[in-house]
This record gives C-alpha cells, structure tokens and sequence, in this order.
C-alpha cells in the first residue's frame, strides 16, 4: 500500500510539472500574425494622433475650436486683446485717423468704438468698461497710432484695406461688436428683469451700434434719413434673441442652446459684414414690411 501511494504521489507531481512547462512554453511563444497586425495598427495610428496628422487629430482640433468659440459667447466682461484690438483697427479705419487734430481724432476714434459702453451705464447705472479696463482706451489709442503716425502710417493704413486683411479685421470688428450688444443685453435683462419687454432690446442695440449717437451734438442726425447699419443689424438682432428667450423662460443664460444661438447670430452678422448689400436689402426689406403692417411709410426712403 505504500508503494502504491508513493507511485500515485509521483506521478501527480510529474503531470503538475509538465503542465507548468507547457504553459511557459506556450507563454513563450509568439502571438499570432493578427494579434501582430493589430498592435501594429494601434501604434501607426497613435503615432499618427501624436503628429496631428490622423483623423483623431483632426476630430480633436475641431471639438477645441468649437469648445473656444462657445466658451467665447459667455459673453465675457471684456474681449480678448486680439479680438479688441481687431475691432479698434476697423472703427479708426472707418472714422478716419487723420481727419482733424491728434486729440479730436483720438477722440472720435474712442467715441465711436466705446459709445454704446459710455451710453448705456448711464440708463443701468453700472460703471463704464472703457473706464474700468485700461485695455479699452489703450487698445484704441495703439491702432490710431500706428495709422496716425508719420514713419509708416499710410503704409499700414494700406496693407489694412487689402482684401483679405479687411476681411479678418471686418471679422474682428463683428465678433467683439456682438459680444458688446450681448453684454449689455444680459445687463439690462438682470437689471431690469427677465420679463422686460423694452429695456433690454434698446440697450443691447445701443451696444450694438457702437457711438452713432456721439457726441450728443449730432442729435438725430444719424438716423434722420434711414436708419444705418449697425443700428438696424443690431436692433433685429437683439429683438429675435431677446424673442427666443421669452418663450423659453426656463433657459439658463450660459447653456448650450444659449450660446448656439449666439453663435449663429455672429455667424451671419459676420457674413453680412463681409457681403453688406444682401445683408442691408434683405434687413431693409423686413424694416419696410414691419413698417407697412402697422401703417406707417418710411416717405424718405423708396420702398419697392
């Protein structure tokens, strides 16, 4: 009997042996070809992401550039320096650096960009951001500088109106334009309260038109024949936003549908920026529809 124990015993410990050998053995083999295959296609397309070349790199890119233009229509308390710096080269483009003395054209040049920001803290009393943030005056006073001066003004005034550098300083102008008509918009809307119907759409448009109504000794001139551009593109603008968030009270003014919709608004008032004949005929069609509904006729302007 105890022979036959200790021959079942080894012949346990030989079996358990052999199995441990075949395991290793079979560990030390090599994986097979689709295994291989696979690994390798792993590693060419991390390679590949890590480079910026390969479709997750491109996806990445996107939702990046889609997250920075959301998170731009929070609506900051100021715009990026880039943007504002953009928005300040366009407005003395259009006002003119050279026209009159340094200080009345530095002036008019600050009139005309931060009107809106000067007018509308004086209806919500709140403090004036030209005043708060040292960026504005200084931003401002730089483009007008580098047009005004005598080295190499009018070479630069010249590279601006080039196609395609008018076309990113239009688009600068137009970002920061609306970022300003949205900040005065919410200020007025949690100010005055979110079931006003008048006060926030007049002062987001007042925003929006930058300083139309400056200084105070142009009266009603500007808008004595018809109304311009920017006070129009403004107004409508404003209005259908401030229409969307009234039947839908129960949106938070930071969520995605929000600023989407922001996102769209800048979107076209940027394309009727770059292409201002069809954003001012069909702008000034709505304006004579809703004027010929009520009964009221623009007599200075032909309307067809």
């Amino acid at each position: 009997r105890e022979h036959n124990r200790d021959t079942a015993v080894a012949g346990a410990a030989t079996q358990s042996s052999g199995g441990g050998r075949a395991k290793a053995a079979a560990a030390r083999a090599p994986a097979p070809a689709p295994a291989a295959r696979s690994a390798c296609t792993a590693t060419s397309t991390g390679a590949a992401t890590m480079n910026g070349t390969g479709p997750l790199a491109t996806a990445s890119a996107a939702e990046d550039v889609a997250a920075s233009i959301l998170n731009l229509m929070r609506v900051p308390a100021a715009p990026p320096l880039g943007l504002l710096f953009l928005y300040c080269t366009h407005v003395v483009l259009s006002v003119g650096a050279a026209r009159g003395g340094a200080v009345a054209s530095l002036v008019a040049c600050c009139l005309a960009g931060f009107g809106g920001s000067l007018i509308n803290p004086a209806l919500l009393g709140v403090h004036a951001p030209p005043l708060e943030f040292d960026a504005f005056v200084l931003t401002m006073t730089m483009a007008w500088w580098l047009q005004r001066n005598i080295f190499f003004g009018q070479q630069w005034a010249d590279f601006l109106r080039s196609p395609l550098v008018a076309a990113i300083v239009a688009t600068g102008f137009e970002i920061v334009r609306c970022l300003v008509m949205f900040i005065w918009y919410e200020n007025a809307l949690a100010i005055l309260g979110p079931s006003k119907l008048v006060g926030p759409v007049i002062c987001g448009t007042i925003g929006g038109a930058g300083g139309l109504f400056l200084p105070w000794n142009k009266g009603l001139e500007p808008i004595q024949i018809k109304s311009p551009w920017n006070l129009t593109s403004a107004f409508f603008c404003v209005a259908a936003f401030h229409y969307m968030r009234l039947s839908f009270p129960a949106l938070q003014p930071n969520c995605e549908t929000v600023l989407l919709a922001r996102a769209g608004l800048v979107f076209f008032m940027i394309l009727w920026r770059l292409f201002p004949s069809s954003g001012e005929g069909m702008l000034g069609t709505v304006r004579d529809l809703c004027l010929a509904s009520v009964g009221l006729h623009d007599f200075k302007h032909k309307t067809n």
